[in-house]
């Protein structure tokens, strides 16, 4: 704005191409008056540069009012207060949802929110930002100067149903106060609960990083954080609901797993537990849940469904009712489809073995028929996995497989990364090279070295042994010495490469000697088992041993969990829907809210429909047109690690983020105190508009004081002469 000062060279140029140049005519006449007029010509040339000069200095002062221009002081008294640049952030995470006093934390911090704009005077701009784990982070991006409108967003902010991330929500702030006028006064104001698991992140580089952006905050605006929580903050919640089973046979008794955990220091005694089968009440039972501890039960429900259960654990409402709730999908099957794939002609009597374990003959069966849950095996060599559809299948079991085309190793990496599952069972072919290049660090469990030795007369077999925590496959040996688990003759093994399996693999199963002999690894939303033994009676005596039936069953079954695991989320993950079966399929989404809409599949066949974020708790189910597929459900709970309401003081803030002593910390906002507009290290700052726009008013008047003088001849200090004639 400054270049409105080249306007002061207008009055000059006029006045100079207005001077006129009169025509010299000799006049005897007129030699007596000539003296007089050349007096009376200076006294003008005089006036007119001084009008000259008051229009000169009135554009400039006006051209530097509209500049906005600051003048610093070094405590020579106040200057004028300027304007004020403000980041008003809310914390929108489930937490806040706590309600004491007649209202939640989230309602105090919109409470906070609004006062801060009322009390706003003009000029005052505002951004309107959040702590959330979605976008967008930053309601108001550019900056609002009606504070209506601002007011108008504040109302409208939704209480979120998911964790906040609170690295991801400074991130934008510091461009913010960047892309304003830096010499305005600035401030950002936190309104939140100070819970713990949000403002403490556990990695320590997330801590620096969230460190170093309030520092950059800090260095230019005033930084405060209003603690809105409730001072006492006692919470239950349900934190988890499994089926021990991944799937169940129609109207068979559900296996269920319930854990509820009281967050809060005082015992929470006869607090309800029901357990509701789409919607019915199946299970009523009182807890007494112990300061700060957790209690377990394990629950059988009857489903009598001849589709998918829905499954409902929920506790007594308290203060923060979003996590009283957990769902859950068990699918409803009357059978497991499971393609066993023979390496080799030796490797036939392995696979023989994996098939009649897993498909006995109806003698061996006690289950009753309704109940039934049965697997079908199919046997098939090598050379036919190319031309198995395994979308057709559940699982798939290589015994003994030397090696992998990469065709058909792409098939299996796309089958298990939408829910499928892979077992490997190791024998002699297996080739370890081969299967660490060809199935990579997502697929493979674990590298695997030769096989042992065959032992001697003198060597002892070796034998299963118990692990530290039981996996849900071994539950069905809790307890049972007579199934012959431990008692299990093996006579030789492929031993993992290292001592232990790489990190996201677990050990399931080991032996005598401590080695691990059943890995497990997620890949996407399938699981990869690893059998360190051939299935055979050469490798040991596993296969004709009463352990064997059922072990080979729950294996089976545990390598398909991930297709009751992917139908289970928590707010904020992908929700990945039902398998593509056609390209370009159609599916019509249905929310919680009860809100519609249609998704058009893009991915490969076999894949899952991407559906986006779940971003609230509830039941979304997927529907095909003309009916040609049934339809599907899925559930997201909430995270759980915000039900910890323990909050984090400002002294353990400060020293744990590394955060400027300047920034406040307070239960009522209040306007930092300024006398001077913004404060700087240099000193105090204040706005000169309001000044130069006065003084450009007195340079106004006075230069039509002068221009009215000229034309009446009555300029102060002279006389015309007329006047001196007489």
């Amino acid at each position: 704005m400054l270049w409105g000062l080249l306007a002061i060279g207008i009055p000059i140029l006029i006045h100079l191409l207005r001077q006129r140049r009169p025509r010299v005519v000799p006049w005897g006449a007129m030699r007596f008056v000539r003296a007089a007029l050349e007096k009376r010509q200076r006294q003008i040339r005089i006036d007119s540069w001084l009008q000259v000069l008051i229009r000169g200095l009135l554009l400039a002062c006006l051209a530097f009012a509209l500049a906005e221009p600051y003048l610093e002081r070094l405590g020579l008294g106040t200057v004028a207060e300027s304007a004020t640049h403000r980041i008003v952030v809310v914390d929108s995470s489930y937490s806040m949802g706590y309600r004491s006093g007649g209202e939640t934390s989230f309602e105090r911090a919109q409470r906070v929110a609004r006062q801060i704009v009322e009390a706003s005077r003009t000029g005052d701009s505002f951004h309107l930002a959040r702590i959330s784990g979605q976008t967008p982070r930053v309601v108001i991006r550019r900056p609002s100067h009606d504070p209506a409108d601002v007011l108008q967003e504040i109302d409208r902010l939704p209480l979120l149903e998911e964790r906040g991330d609170l690295l991801n929500s400074l991130k934008p702030l510091p461009p913010l106060l960047a892309a304003e006028d830096h010499l305005k006064s600035a401030e950002v104001v936190f309104a939140t609960d100070l819970q713990q698991e949000n403002w403490l992140p556990s990695a320590s580089f997330v801590r620096s990083q969230c460190g170093e952006l309030f520092r950059q905050l800090g260095k230019s605006a005033e930084v405060s954080l209003v603690d809105v929580g409730a001072a006492v903050t006692e919470n239950a919640a349900v934190v988890g609901l499994e089926s021990r089973r991944p799937i169940a046979a129609p109207g068979a008794v559900l296996d269920l797993d319930v854990e509820v955990k009281n967050f809060g220091r005082s015992p929470r005694p006869g607090t309800v537990l029901e357990i509701a089968v789409e919607g019915v009440v199946r299970h009523r039972e009182s807890i007494d849940l112990p300061g700060s501890g957790t209690v377990r039960r394990s629950v059988r429900v009857p489903s009598d469904l001849a589709q998918d259960a829905l499954v409902e654990a929920r506790i007594e409402e308290d203060p923060l009712p979003l996590d009283n709730v957990r769902r859950l999908i068990v699918p409803l099957r009357r059978e497991v489809r499971t393609l066993v794939v023979a390496g080799s002609e030796s490797a036939e009597s392995d696979a023989e073995f994996v098939r009649l374990a897993l498909a006995p003959a109806e003698t061996l069966t006690t289950s009753p028929p309704a109940a039934r849950l049965e697997i079908r095996p199919e046997v098939i060599s090598l050379g036919g996995l190319r031309d198995r559809d395994l979308e057709a299948f559940d699982s798939v079991i290589l015994c003994d497989v030397p090696a992998l085309t990469e065709g058909e190793l792409d098939r299996l990496r796309r089958f298990v990364t939408s829910g499928g599952g892979l077992i490997l069972a190791l024998g002699e072919k297996a080739s370890a090279a081969d299967y660490a290049q060809g199935l990579g660090a997502d697929l493979l469990p674990a590298p695997f070295g030769p096989p042992t030795p065959p032992l001697t007369e003198q060597d002892r077999p070796f034998s299963f042994s118990e692990t530290d925590s039981l996996h849900p496959l071994l539950r069905v040996f809790a307890g049972n010495p007579d199934a012959g688990l431990l008692t299990t003759p093996i006579f030789r093994y492929r031993p993992i490469e290292g001592p232990e399996p790489p990190a996201g693999t677990e050990v399931i199963l080991r032996l005598s000697n401590g080695a691990p002999v059943l890995l497990e690894r997620r890949s996407g939303n399938g699981r990869v088992l690893q059998i360190q033994t051939a299935l055979n009676d050469e490798w040991g005596s596993w296969v004709l041993w009463p352990s064997f039936l059922p072990m080979m069953h729950e294996i089976v079954l545990a390598s398909i969990r991930g297709e009751l695991a992917q139908r289970v989320g928590e707010v904020g993950e992908t929700l990945s829907g039902p398998r593509i079966r056609g390209a370009a399929e159609q599916c019509v989404l249905t929310r919680p809210d009860g809100s519609r809409s249609t998704i058009t599949a893009s991915g490969d066949i076999g894949s899952r429909v991407d559906a986006g974020r779940g971003d609230v708790c509830g039941v979304y189910q997927f529907s095909f047109p003309g009916g040609t597929r049934q339809p599907e459900r899925y559930v997201v709970n909430c995270d759980t690690r915000e039900s910890a309401l323990a909050r984090v003081s400002p002294e353990t803030l400060r020293t744990e983020l590394g955060l400027d002593p300047a920034v406040r910390f307070t239960t009522q906002w209040t306007p930092p105190v300024r006398e001077t507009g913004a404060t700087t290290g240099g000193g105090e700052i204040g706005r000169m508009v309001q000044p130069l726009l006065g003084l450009t008013l007195v340079l106004l008047v006075l230069d039509l004081l002068v221009a009215g003088w000229k034309r009446s001849g009555a300029v102060p200090g002279t006389q015309s002469g007329a006047s001196r004639g007489r």
